[in-house]
């Protein structure tokens, strides 16, 4: 009875993401945020001063405060994610767009080929866009070739993006999400950008290239933040 009372609109539409909004804004009151890989961080700031735009590149399971960190801490305001049609979906959608950010809906399993060409229209238009490297539905922290498909067509830089924190519960969930409490540090590890080139006619070394510099970044922040990594799904078959 209890799961079919979250499961109901008016708590996927209203009430669940105002209270992980209200959350988000105590979080960026109170968490202390540290950023690591100093010369990434700054060629990704030098891009927005210029006005060009970068995709991000994060895993589903730790990509619920980085609308928030580019709006409140970074300052900027033209974020478009890619978010799932799932019910699970339809709350992350609510809550982005509290902090209006644009949210274009679909998945590898439905209204996925829409929604990548919308993401590529929107990224040939000078917006930032970011999508759960891993998908909606995993195998948890492996790469999924959808951002490196809109790097290739539009060329723009992935930057690749860790996020973590020891004060955080990790939900019993495929992707173990991490939701990050008041107070905490969060550490946030910036990968080396890179472009898929348009001429790419395999975008395998691409895909294998972004596995390991996520994988590198993830660990690295698992260890700054003192908490034991999660490590990857299975592959699929």
């Amino acid at each position: 009875m209890a799961d079919n009372f979250f499961k109901k609109p008016f708590m996927r539409f209203k009430v669940i993401p105002r209270l992980a909004y209200y959350l988000t804004l105590l979080n960026m009151k109170t968490c202390r945020i540290k950023y690591h890989n100093e010369e990434n961080y700054k060629l990704y700031l030098e891009r927005e001063n210029k006005g060009e735009n970068i995709i991000f590149g994060s895993w589903h399971g730790r990509g619920m405060l980085l609308p928030a960190i580019y709006r409140f801490r970074f300052g900027y305001d033209k974020l478009s994610m890619m978010v799932s049609q799932s019910k699970d979906g339809d709350i992350l959608a609510s809550y982005f767009n509290l902090l209006n950010v644009e949210c274009v809906r679909g998945s590898a399993h439905k209204g996925g080929v829409g929604a990548l060409k919308n993401l590529l229209k929107i990224t040939r238009s000078g917006r930032d866009t970011a999508m759960a490297l891993d998908g909606s539905r995993g195998p948890r922290q492996r790469i999924e070739p959808g951002m490196v498909l809109i790097s290739q067509r539009t060329g723009i830089p992935i930057l690749p993006l860790g996020l973590s924190a020891k004060f955080s519960f990790r939900a019993n969930s495929w992707d173990r999400c991490m939701i990050i409490f008041p107070f905490a540090t969060i550490h946030v590890v910036f990968g080396t950008p890179f472009v898929v080139p348009t001429d790419a006619e395999d975008l395998t070394p691409y895909c294998e290239k972004l596995q390991a510099a996520m994988d590198e970044i993830t660990l690295q922040g698992d260890r700054l933040a003192g908490i034991k990594p999660d490590g990857k799904g299975p592959e699929r078959n």
